[in-house]
């Protein structure tokens, strides 16, 4: 009965391996996002399809998805010229259009005094 144990306990590394080497391959895959633009926030849109924050850049405007501190930072900083880094994927909308969202994974003014931290995610 002792190999069963050890057989079930193989099986789940097998799995937890495989998932993730899927999920770094699609990290992997997904382009990368790093650009200079004015950040609004309070954003509305038909349907509630939006995140709530844009980024509008000379390429665009993108919407930035953002957590925790990244998301007071981004409070702070409503109107201000930011610097964001993170990875850009395309959502697809009901009530409106397909958009570019940016998932943030570091956010910071664009021309920061030397005392303004950069905030990480």
């Amino acid at each position: 009965m002792r190999p069963l144990p050890a057989l079930f306990g193989l099986t789940i590394l097998i799995a937890l391996t495989a998932h993730a080497s899927a999920t770094a391959d699609q990290n992997l895959s997904q382009p990368q996002f790093d650009a200079v633009g004015t950040l609004s926030t309070g954003i509305f849109t038909i349907g509630g399809e939006t995140t709530g924050v844009t980024l509008r850049t000379d390429h665009g405007t993108y919407e930035l998805l953002l957590f925790g501190e990244l998301d007071r930072a981004a409070q702070a900083l409503n109107g201000c010229k930011v610097h964001v880094r993170g990875t850009l994927t395309t959502v697809r909308g009901i009530e409106t259009k397909d958009r570019q969202v940016v998932a943030v994974s570091s956010l910071a003014p664009a021309d920061p005094p030397s005392l303004m931290p950069v905030v990480n995610g």
